[in-house]
């Protein structure tokens, strides 16, 4: 009996030393549990912690321990008060928190699918499908504005053989101030202002005070031998190219190509004349048309220290010249006899109810022979 009770309370004694060191162990684990959770009214029992009825702490409190826990798994779960549940050990050995880590996608960015993938490769494509329209049109644009660029130029080449082939009524701006306008302008002035500062310049020479038909006369005489000079001058200095050149007067008609040569020099030839007549030396056209002067007017030897006079003789020799060579060139008109409203107008002295012409003051000027007048000539009728 005492035999059995020994074993009995040494068999007694183990399972109550094996359940004391179960509660110390337990007990020791508790005591190992933030204070933060005991304030939130947890007590200790049987189970690892027991709730009260307090909900705010029920969400964070576990179903009694399994049999199966040992010591170490016990105190790993106490220990980690971070976490919204205490990990329990599933049968398969997996943590609850890391399902949930896997199941939750990144914050950082939002997960990239196939369908996104397509959709940007499609934009891709696109892109690179604009750019390469985008430099086909820019060369598409650059080859028509190169195309513009030489039929303008081809243009104003066929417009410019045109104007210095025959008439036209366009002008060449590049002539300046030797374009057709321009010098009917100036052919105009010199009536208005030449010729009245020579009249003035005439009263200072002597015996010619009180000879106003001579004194008329004399400056008719000096722009009528203007234009004859100048023609004259042309046609001599067209003579002497061809003679430079060996170029017949007359061509054989069989021989085209020479002929076609020979007028594209002679349009050359005036064109350049035409370019340059603010520069073209009158000073022989000059002399030519003072000797005149002095020679019908022997019996006034002062004329040639007139400065008025001789610059009015400049002004008509250099005027008569830019019109002679002009395509048509200008003429003058002054042997008309009946007066024409379209071609002449009248003094301030004439007699406004006469037809007819007593004296020429100022010659009309016509874009060449018999064709339309561009400056009225003045008459005394």
């Amino acid at each position: 009996m005492s035999a059995t009770a020994s074993g009995g309370g040494g068999e007694g004694g183990g399972e109550g030393g094996g359940a004391d060191d179960v509660r110390s162990t337990t007990t020791n684990s508790i005591d190992a549990v933030p204070s933060s959770a005991k304030a939130n009214g947890c007590s200790e029992t049987g189970s690892v912690w027991n709730s009260d009825p307090d909900p705010c702490c029920a969400g964070s409190l576990v179903t009694p321990l399994p049999n199966s826990l040992n010591q170490q798994q016990v105190i790993q779960s106490v220990h980690h008060p971070s976490s919204q549940s205490l990990i329990q050990r599933q049968p398969n050995g997996q943590h609850l928190s890391d399902q949930s880590s896997s199941s939750v996608p990144s914050l950082g960015r939002p997960p990239t699918t196939t369908s996104d993938s397509k959709v940007i490769e499609a934009l891709q494509t696109e892109v690179d499908r604009l750019k390469k329209e985008l430099l086909a049109s820019q060369e598409v644009i650059g080859k028509m504005q190169e195309r513009e660029k030489q039929l303008r130029n081809r243009l104003s080449e066929q417009a410019q053989r045109q104007l210095q082939k025959g008439p036209s009524k366009f002008e060449d701006l590049s002539l300046g101030e030797g374009r057709p306008t321009q010098l009917i302008k100036r052919y105009g002035n010199i009536y208005t202002e030449s010729r009245l500062d020579a009249m003035d310049a005439l009263d200072d020479v002597p015996n010619m005070v009180d000879c106003g038909d001579l004194k008329n006369k004399l400056l008719l005489s000096v722009i009528v031998l203007a234009f004859r000079t100048a023609e004259q001058t042309l046609r001599e200095t067209k003579s002497k190219v061809r003679e430079l050149l060996h170029i017949p007067r007359v061509l054989e008609s069989g021989n085209s190509s020479l002929c076609h040569a020979a007028k594209e020099l002679e349009e050359s030839v005036a064109f350049y004349l035409r370019k340059t007549v603010n520069r073209h030396d009158i000073s022989k056209t000059y002399k030519e048309v003072c000797e005149r002067v002095w020679t019908t007017l022997f019996d006034y030897p002062l004329l040639k220290e007139c400065q008025g006079l001789l610059r009015y003789i400049n002004d008509c020799v250099r005027t008569a010249w830019a019109l002679t060579v002009q395509n048509p060139p200008f003429v003058i008109d002054y042997e008309s006899s009946v007066f024409n409203p379209d071609m002449h107008a009248r003094f301030h002295t004439s007699d406004p109810g006469s037809p007819e012409i007593r004296s020429v003051l100022w010659p009309v000027l016509l874009e060449s022979e018999g064709g339309p007048c561009v400056s009225k000539g003045i008459v005394l009728t």
